[in-house]
């Protein structure tokens, strides 16, 4: 029973109690009216049954619902039943047909009912959001949200682990992407039309049926329109009826080329622009690699250099090499900057006293610059004192080794020890220690 007829029969019932009502006012004596006005009972408007007022579900708590409690509860829960079987997330009221809160459904119907219906109303909720999906096997049609849209088409059941495609709605076509799936589809598809048009013909009686011809006599009948027609030249087949035979045995004419229809040539126009899009953004990227990226000479690894200096080690193969000319610096650290490529910037005939940088040399300040420069005052210091005394003897040497030694070590550092020591020692000459004696 729909909504609508539910209504016609609440009308119905309507004027039948009035007339009732109107007979029993006029035919019963004061004292009957008064004896059953003192009963606390009313009639159903759809079963027309006398109930006490506690069957009767009051559902009248906001203004949307301007009118009495006039169904009772059995009728009213029959009406819920069928909504909630229908799949309806939204009960209505059996009299004024607006939605009912839940608290009124719950109060009305069953509890196998209301877990029915609570499960309409999460149907309903989830199915709001665009990444929610359910699953295609018949056996499963569990949901779960899916992210990723084209990106990630690939949607993958928790329950079932059964896997569909969500850009062509189908069960996943392993080893396909979605533009080979589709056209392969539609080339299916476009085949499947010809072998059609060659096995069968139109009725000519133009209701468009395509009739397939099996065997037997050129007397053909359309299941359609029941036009009777001749299979061989698919004219009427009441001139042939006498004779059974095609009088005039000519060939129908062939049927046109099958013209691609606008759907499938629509979905090749949009994979072909997708696979265009794709060329370009390919090159596009290749591009980019090659101007910031530079390969290793050894496994050809594409490496990015994103600061520091320009002796690099391929994380795949370990392989050392300048980032400039790729020659390899274990050679250039063993020798010089000249087993740089000439072509390079480091190479020593066009680095004019450029210092090739190390990777040890990229230190701190105050670690290295700071104990150079103290040695080196400390060392022209001694140097400029023993010269105002008249020349350097051995003992002076040693003095002034011991004064530079402890100066350095006073800064926290040894730092260039040897070569201080060399730097004050070397003036010394053995006619000079000779004549000291």
């Amino acid at each position: 029973m729909d909504a609508e007829e539910l209504q016609h029969m609440l009308f119905a019932h309507a004027e039948a109690r009035a007339t009732i009502t109107q007979t029993t006012q006029h035919h019963l004596p004061p004292e009957t009216m008064t004896d059953v006005t003192s009963n606390h009972v009313r009639s159903c408007s759809v079963c027309f049954k006398d109930q006490p007022l506690s069957s009767f579900p009051d559902v009248s708590h906001d203004d949307r619902h301007q009118h009495g409690a006039d169904t009772c509860r059995t009728c009213f829960n029959r009406y819920l039943i069928q909504q909630v079987n229908a799949g309806n997330a939204r009960a209505k009221c059996v009299e004024c047909q607006e939605p009912l809160r839940y608290a009124d459904v719950k109060s009305i119907v069953s509890k196998t009912t209301l877990m029915k219906y609570d499960k309409n109303l999460l149907k309903a909720f989830v199915q709001e959001d665009v990444d929610f999906h359910y699953c295609m096997s018949e056996r499963c049609k569990s949901g779960q949200i899916h992210v990723g849209g084209e990106d990630m088409p690939i949607f993958c059941c928790k329950v079932c682990n059964h896997k569909h495609c969500m850009a062509c709605e189908i069960p996943w076509h392993e080893g396909e992407t979605c533009d080979q799936y589709q056209a392969r589809h539609d080339e299916e598809t476009i085949q499947t039309e010809v072998m059609i048009r060659q096995t069968s013909r139109v009725c000519p009686g133009g209701c468009g049926a395509r009739i397939e011809r099996n065997g037997g006599c050129p007397h053909m009948t359309c299941t359609r329109c029941s036009r009777e027609f001749c299979w061989l030249c698919l004219g009427d087949w009441e001139p042939h009826r006498e004779t059974g035979r095609c009088a005039i045995p000519i060939p129908a004419a062939p049927e046109a080329d099958i013209p691609v229809s606008a759907e499938i040539e629509a979905r090749q126009n949009e994979r072909q622009a997708r696979q265009n899009l794709r060329d370009f953004d390919n090159e596009q990227a290749e591009a980019l690699i090659a101007t910031i990226t530079m390969p290793c000479p050894k496994c050809k690894v594409r490496i990015e250099k994103d600061g520091g200096c320009d002796h690099m080690t391929c994380a795949q193969c370990h392989y050392e090499f300048c980032y400039q000319c790729s020659a390899n610096y274990k050679t250039i650290l063993a020798h010089d900057n000249r087993r740089h490529k000439r072509s390079c910037v480091y190479y020593s005939g066009k680095a004019h006293g450029l210092v090739m940088p190390l990777k040890t040399d990229i230190v701190d300040e105050p670690s290295t610059t700071a104990p150079m420069k103290r040695r080196r005052v400390a060392v022209r210091k001694a140097t400029v004192k023993n010269k105002k005394k008249g020349g350097i003897t051995k003992k002076k040497a040693v003095v002034a080794k011991r004064d530079v030694v402890s100066t350095v070590v006073r800064h926290g550092t040894r730092t260039g020890l040897r070569s201080s020591m060399t730097a004050v020692s070397g003036p010394v000459t053995r006619s000079q220690t000779r004549g000291r004696r």
